[in-house]
């Protein structure tokens, strides 16, 4: 841990137990007996502590005003207000005088240590900026061996096809929406050196089956006004090697039907030609996932569909992969500093709201993001305030207490989540168990262990 917790409270004994408790699951602590001591402390070093947690009541002053004279010196930190108080009085009071959030002192041993190691990670996620990752999860090492960026359980599903897929010499459908890195996986699939792939764009042929054939099958000498050389045309230039369609749906009705008599029979007839010439390479494709419904009406041939979805590989959507995001905005950082020389970072409250955003041109936007942001913003840290309004959830704005409120309903969310009975959820937050069912039934909370029990229950009689 780089930051220390600051523990400020004139019990000398309940000042020592919380220090002995917090060093020996491995925390970073320093002390305080005073308001002052703790502001000076601060002051020294604003950069030193990450937690402040702050007795309500000090014999030499209220914590409320210590808490604000600390955020007059520094805001980089989480003020935590410790108190035998456990009034919503007391606790608006600590909010409006800047503190996070509430630890009643009746809150001892391990759920104590489990409240701070949860503020400890908020406040990391709230101040520390990404960094490169030193080691790659599982996800993440399969995802690069094929030359991607990413952490998700999804994109490592589609790493694991591209693998299983690579090797066959067979036509590969991929499907995604725009911007989700469709050629990306094609280039991934393709076995052999990077100039015997030929990524043909079908969108430029959309208004022309003529072009297409020329372009494709090739044409011979004279075939029309200005063919004054042959061509042998992409498929027969890729002998050998990997032709990637990308967006087949763009190709008109015409064309499609020329391309399959192309796919069905691995021979084409150069414009102009009568002569058929066999062809030996890999086809890819490319479409949007709703390919079957095209093919539904007479937009899409459904012998062409049935010709190239012989392997399939689909790449979910970046708002389906949220794990994606930190590690992409690291490479598109790195991306950004190689090619500028100049480094810029996010912080992780900064990719906390990016992973909530939808995301509708996928991955092509989130870079186009990233570069915009290194290049407008002037310092070298990404903030929150540096995003545009459209990645921030509509906020609270209703009195005081509602927020407090809010902030209890959050945590109770958070325990339940988190534990595996409702006992070990209330042992968490440190409440009895009937009051914990009490609070779920008042903030209108799923209790999941309750349904966990009917499944369990329905599965016995079942049995029975």
């Amino acid at each position: 841990m780089s930051y220390k917790i600051l523990i400020v409270d004139d019990n000398q004994n309940q000042l020592k137990a919380s220090e002995l408790l917090l060093r020996a699951r491995g925390f970073s602590v320093d002390t305080a007996r005073t308001g002052d001591e703790a502001v000076k402390k601060i002051k020294e070093n604003p950069w030193r502590f990450g937690l402040v947690v702050l007795d309500y009541h000090l014999k030499d002053t209220e914590g409320t005003a210590v808490a604000k004279k600390i955020l007059s010196t520094t805001k980089n930190l989480y003020i935590l207000m410790h108190s035998a108080d456990e009034t919503q009085a007391a606790a608006i009071d600590s909010i409006e005088a800047g503190a996070v959030g509430f630890i009643p002192k009746a809150v001892k041993g391990e759920v104590f240590v489990e409240k701070i190691r949860a503020w400890c990670k908020k406040y990391e996620e709230t101040f520390f900026p990404l960094c490169p990752a030193q080691d790659f999860s599982s996800n993440e090492s399969l995802i690069r061996e094929i030359g991607l960026v990413g952490a998700s359980a999804a994109l490592a599903n589609v790493a694991k096809l591209v693998k299983k897929y690579g090797p066959f010499n067979k036509t590969v459908l991929i499907t995604g929406e725009t911007g989700t890195g469709k050629e990306r996986i094609a280039r991934a699939l393709h076995h052999g050196p990077a100039h015997m792939f030929f990524p043909v764009n079908c969108a430029s042929y959309s208004g022309s089956s003529d072009l297409m054939e020329n372009e494709l099958f090739g044409r011979k000498k004279d075939a029309y006004t200005g063919a004054n050389t042959p061509s042998e045309g992409v498929f027969r230039q890729a002998a050998g090697g990997t032709v990637l369609l990308d967006e087949i749906y763009t190709l008109s009705v015409r064309a499609q039907y020329k391309l399959l008599r192309a796919l069905r029979e691995w021979t084409v007839r150069p414009v102009g030609g009568t002569t058929e010439h066999p062809i030996n390479c890999r086809i890819i494709v490319t479409a949007k996932p709703d390919i079957e419904e095209l093919a539904k009406t007479d937009k899409f041939v459904p012998d062409l569909l049935e010709r190239i979805n012989v392997l399939r590989i689909h790449i979910p959507p970046l708002r389906d992969r949220a794990d994606d995001i930190e590690p992409l905005v690291v490479y598109f950082c790195e991306k950004y500093a190689k090619e500028n020389q100049v480094q810029k970072r996010f912080l992780k409250s900064t990719v906390q709201y990016l992973k909530k955003f939808p995301w509708p041109r996928n991955v092509a936007q989130l870079e186009n993001l990233v570069t915009r942001l290194c290049a407008r913003v002037d310092g070298d840290t990404i903030m929150p305030q540096h995003l545009d309004p459209e990645f921030f959830e509509e906020r609270n704005t209703g009195p005081l207490a509602n927020r407090i409120e809010l902030m209890a309903r959050q945590e109770i969310i958070d325990a339940i989540n988190q534990a595996s009975s409702r006992r070990e959820a209330s042992r968490l937050l440190g409440i009895p168990e009937p009051t914990l069912r009490r609070k779920l039934k008042e903030y209108g909370i799923p209790d999941r262990f309750t349904a966990h029990r009917s499944e369990v229950e329905a599965k016995e009689i079942a049995g029975a």
